[in-house]
């Protein structure tokens, strides 16, 4: 069966109007994740960024299966009834969600370092790079490269990051599928996003623009004030706007791209 294509337009727009209408319902999460994320840029210590980092990313996947929850149902997924007051619970879809992430991060960092090795090999083998000593840093032997290795390694390094964005993307149904079917999906999730990369990716860069804008007018004003403060102050408040926004779309987002996909696998 073919595909069902979606609209880029549409599934952003689900997006913001899924939180427009449930943000709420997972306000509880949303909450901790910020009082989270407030350690996290706040913390002197490394116990503190730790604790901060957990709580911002356990608090984070409580409040995406508190949507998914509501956003999936009829779908075989949980039923919105098993959330907590809120949104504030920890039950199997969340454990779920835990090991996706894990399986992703693992993924990726495996890809990237074998990215590393590979562009490091190319450099030495077909630019000539010296040996590097004890005292040489990353900097010091980029600087000296020639002009034709410096357009090799950027070129490389360019392939490298748009294949780990790509695998990103192939990835991005994993979780609503391990929500939608109690069960963890990974990389059998991959068959859900063939020929779709694109159209995902432009609706991920659309649900993120908000954020990109804020993150640049941040970073403009923390220069202008010159300051430490003011830098951590302006990051800190976009990144808790960014919680309460971004988590409720990102997931209206997907679940409706995940529903269209679904139909088009015959699932």
């Amino acid at each position: 069966m073919s595909k069902a294509r979606f609209s880029v337009r549409t599934a952003v727009a689900e997006g913001f109007e899924f939180w427009r209408v449930n943000v709420l319902r997972a306000i509880g999460p949303l909450v901790v994740a910020s009082m989270g994320l407030v350690v996290l840029l706040t913390a002197k210590t490394l116990p503190l960024l730790v604790a901060g980092l957990a709580v911002y990313v356990l608090a984070g996947l409580a409040a995406q299966a508190a949507l998914y929850r509501i956003s999936l149902a009829g779908t075989g997924a949980e039923p919105p009834e098993r959330n907590g007051p809120f949104g504030l619970q920890w039950r199997m879809m969340e454990t779920r969600f835990v090991v996706v992430g894990l399986l992703a991060a693992a993924l990726l960092a495996i890809v990237m370092i074998i990215a590393v090795f590979v562009i490091s090999v190319l450099l030495v083998g077909l630019v000539g790079i010296p040996a590097a000593t004890a005292a040489t840093t990353p900097a010091m032997l980029l600087a000296g490269l020639s002009p034709t290795g410096s357009f090799l390694f950027n070129l490389a390094a360019l392939v490298a990051v748009a294949g780990l964005l790509v695998l990103n993307t192939r990835l991005s149904m994993a979780v609503p599928a391990t929500a939608a079917e109690n069960r963890i999906r990974f990389l059998s999730s991959l068959g859900l996003t063939k020929g779709s990369v694109l159209r995902i990716l432009a609706a991920t860069i659309l649900i993120n623009l908000p954020i990109i804008i804020m993150q640049s007018l941040a970073s403009l004003f923390g220069e202008a004030m010159s300051g430490a403060d003011a830098v951590a102050l302006t990051q800190l408040i976009v990144g808790i706007v960014s919680t309460f926004f971004y988590v409720p779309i990102s997931v209206g987002m997907t679940s409706y791209i995940y529903r269209r996909l679904r139909e088009g696998a015959g699932q």
